[in-house]
C-alpha cells in the first residue's frame, strides 16, 4: 500500500521538525509493503519561521519528504488541500503540525486499513504531550467526543483533522475534501458531509499521536475564539436547526475543575461580542 502523509504547518518551525524527527525514523525502516512519502504544506509562514523549517529540513536524506510552500495563506482546509493535490497515494494520512506521532504510527496506519478495507475514514487516537490544566481541559471535551467506544475499530460522530487517514477513493465523491471557506471547524464540516453521504466514520485508538495543546490561557482563549470564528461560517453554510439534529449526544457539563477557564472563556466571548466603537461620532 502507498502511503502519503500530508503536514500543513504554519509559523510553528520547532514542533514541525519535532514532528518529522518521530515520523522519518518509521519511514526510513517501514516494515510493510509500499512506499511512503512525506509532504509537508508550509501555509505561507513568516520569512523567518520558514528559513527556520528550510534549515532544519537539510538535516534529511534528500528525497525523503516535500516541502510545498503556498503563496498565501489559506488556513489549514488550503494547505490540506494544497497537499492532496501533489499526493500520489492510495493511502493519505494527515497529520497536524502540533502533534507527534507514536513509534507504530505508519505501520499501524497500514495495517488497519489493509484489514478492514471497506472503511475510508479513520481517526487515531490523540494523547496529551502534558499533564496541566490547559491539557486537561482540552482532553475533558475530546474523550466525550472521541472515547466512545471500545475494541480495535469503533463509530464515532467526529472527525478529528489533526490525526485521520483516509483512502484515495473517497476523494471521488468528495474533492476538495475540505471547504476552505471555513477557517476552523473544518473536520465538523466534512463529518457532516459524509454522514449525509452514509458514509461511516471509525476510529482506532492503536494508531495514536501525542498532541500539545495550548500553553497559555491567552493562546486558549484565541483558539476558542478562532473555533467560534467558524462555527458561525458553519451556521451560514447551513442552519442551526441542522446542526441541533445532527449533535450526537448531549454536550458534557462544565467540569468544576476548570471553573476559572470556563469563567475566562465566558468573558472574552461577552467583550468579543461587544459592539465596535466608532470613532467618527
Amino acid at each position: 500500500m502507498n502511503v502519503s502523509v500530508i503536514i500543513p504547518t504554519f509559523n510553528r518551525p520547532a514542533s514541525s521538525t519535532r514532528l518529522l524527527a518521530a515520523l522519518i525514523p518509521q519511514v526510513l525502516s517501514r516494515n510493510f509493503d509500499g512506499s511512503v512519502e512525506v509532504i509537508m504544506v508550509d501555509d505561507h509562514s513568516r520569512e523567518l519561521d520558514h528559513n527556520q523549517l528550510l534549515e532544519k529540513l537539510n538535516d534529511y536524506p534528500d528525497g525523503i519528504l516535500r516541502l510545498i510552500s503556498r503563496a498565501s495563506s489559506g488556513g489549514p482546509s488550503a494547505a490540506r488541500n494544497t497537499g492532496i493535490l501533489k499526493a500520489g497515494g492510495d493511502l493519505l494520512v494527515f497529520l497536524d503540525d502540533d502533534c507527534i506521532p507514536g513509534d507504530s504510527y505508519l505501520s499501524e496506519t497500514v495495517r488497519i486499513h489493509a484489514k478492514y478495507p471497506q472503511v475510508l475514514l479513520i481517526n487515531g487516537n490523540l494523547r496529551a504531550l502534558r499533564n496541566d490544566s490547559i491539557s486537561q481541559f482540552w482532553f475533558h471535551y475530546y474523550s466525550h467526543a472521541f472515547n466512545t467506544g471500545e475494541g480495535e475499530l469503533y463509530r464515532i460522530h467526529r472527525i478529528s483533522s489533526g490525526n485521520f487517514s483516509i483512502k484515495r477513493s473517497l476523494l471521488e465523491s468528495f474533492n476538495p475534501l475540505f471547504d476552505e471557506n471555513l477557517p476552523s471547524r473544518e473536520d465538523y464540516d466534512l463529518y457532516l458531509r459524509l454522514s449525509m453521504a452514509g458514509i461511516p466514520i471509525f476510529k482506532a485508538d492503536s494508531i495514536h499521536a501525542i498532541i500539545e495543546c495550548r500553553r497559555t490561557l491567552r493562546e486558549l482563549l484565541r483558539q476558542r475564539a478562532w473555533y467560534r470564528h467558524g462555527e458561525t461560517r458553519l451556521r451560514q453554510k447551513y442552519s442551526d436547526a441542522f446542526l441541533r439534529e445532527k449533535q450526537s449526544g448531549p454536550y458534557p457539563r462544565p467540569s468544576l475543575a476548570f471553573i476559572h477557564i470556563h469563567i475566562l472563556l465566558y468573558l472574552d466571548r461577552m467583550v468579543r461580542s461587544l459592539p465596535k466603537r466608532s470613532d467618527s461620532l
